[in-house]
């Protein structure tokens, strides 16, 4: 069995470049979106096995495996794809349900308030997201309830919100790059910024 290659990233640098160039080709950039698309894709078409995988690892390999600032970047991941589908709270009154979110229209330089009726599907995206939100707040004080963060939390998350915010992976990388001319340093960059914490 041949074990799989480490440290390959999902895009070049040369697809990063174009996704970034805002003068490219519009033939070349068309290219490269398809390229990506189906990259990403693909990424994605492996969740399950991912999710089957770490039902069946123990806890010690998985320690082995993903580190916190995996787990971080998922949430960024997710943050980031919630916002760009219009997951979007339904409000309004029974009989005239609707939701509002920003949207990039064409022509336009800054995205616009799109505001429309709530669909069947807006009210599942809700439910689904607000179950997934009830489980992970098992693993951390709930921000809905201050009252109950025990004092030593309380503390330290008063403390934590003086600090500027972590860079960005992406940030992060092309900081390294920069300064080192290589990739391997980010992880290592981003667990003593956590550490630090």
């Amino acid at each position: 069995m041949t074990a799989p290659k480490q440290g390959r990233l999902l895009l070049t640098d040369e697809e990063r470049r174009r996704l970034f160039d805002q003068n490219l080709n519009t033939a070349v950039r068309k290219r490269n979106t398809l390229i990506v698309k189906r990259k990403m894709q693909n990424w994605f078409s492996q969740t399950e096995d991912v999710i089957f995988a770490l039902e069946h690892l123990t806890e010690t390999q998985i320690e082995q495996t993903i580190s916190d600032d995996d787990v971080f970047a998922l949430f960024k991941l997710s943050e980031i794809i919630l916002d760009k589908l219009h997951f979007s709270p339904v409000r309004g009154d029974p009989g005239n349900p609707f939701v509002s979110f920003f949207a990039r229209i064409p022509n336009e330089k800054f995205p616009q308030t799109i505001t429309r009726r709530a669909k069947e599907s807006d009210f599942e995206k809700n439910w689904e997201t607000q179950q997934h939100l009830l489980e992970l707040q098992k693993h951390c004080p709930s921000p809905n309830f201050p009252d109950l963060e025990s004092p030593a939390y309380r503390d330290y998350r008063q403390k934590r919100e003086a600090k500027p915010n972590r860079l960005s992976i992406t940030e992060a990388r092309a900081r390294a790059i920069e300064i080192l001319g290589k990739d391997d340093s980010i992880k290592k960059e981003g667990s003593e910024d956590r550490n630090s914490e």
